[in-house]
């Protein structure tokens, strides 16, 4: 999981949903890569669960491309994005996805398209889909190629990064 260590995120969700898959995947571990002011309350919630041994808090990276192509499964599981520059460069990369559906992540990801979607809070339900993604690997890798194919078909991920800051370049200019 990437981002910083904000509420809005999710992680203290996918950490209880970890928590979950680690009774059925013994040898599974965790990466988190990012920072923020809840860092102390998800390493106390690790210890809570039992998994503090599997979770490896790995900072703020500049590596991120480097990161999710050695990761299983990339997890998004926030309450609110916009643009949401992880599952684009996870898609980019075939890197499969488990995430909310907010932002546009539904057009980008779909369910069962590109990934597997999951409500916001759901420690099951994104249990669930991390299973599925790491017990079969034939959906994870079906699903990392259409999520490659989308992107081969919509552009590279330097257009869409250069076509969302013309937008917001555009919006700025357009101010009240």
């Amino acid at each position: 999981m990437v981002g910083r260590f904000f509420e809005v995120k999710g992680h203290a969700f996918f950490l209880k949903a970890m928590a979950q898959v680690a009774g059925r995947i013994p040898g599974v571990q965790v990466w988190l890569a990012g920072e923020g002011p809840l860092e102390a309350e998800l390493r106390a919630l690790c210890e809570q669960l039992g998994i503090g041994g599997r979770v490896h808090f790995l900072g703020y990276r500049e590596d991120i491309d480097q990161i999710l192509r050695a990761s299983q499964v990339t997890v998004i599981g926030s309450a609110f994005e916009t643009s949401c520059r992880t599952a684009m460069e996870a898609l980019h990369l075939g890197c499969p996805l488990v995430a909310t559906p907010v932002g546009i992540i539904p057009e980008m990801v779909g369910d069962n398209e590109a990934g597997l979607l999951t409500p916001y809070g759901d420690v099951d339900a994104m249990a669930n889909a991390l299973l599925r993604m790491l017990e079969e690997p034939g959906l994870a890798h079906r699903l990392s190629q259409r999520g490659l194919e989308r992107c081969r078909l919509s552009g590279s991920h330097d257009d869409a990064v250069a076509g969302l800051t013309a937008v917001y370049a555009e919006a700025m200019r357009a101010k009240p």
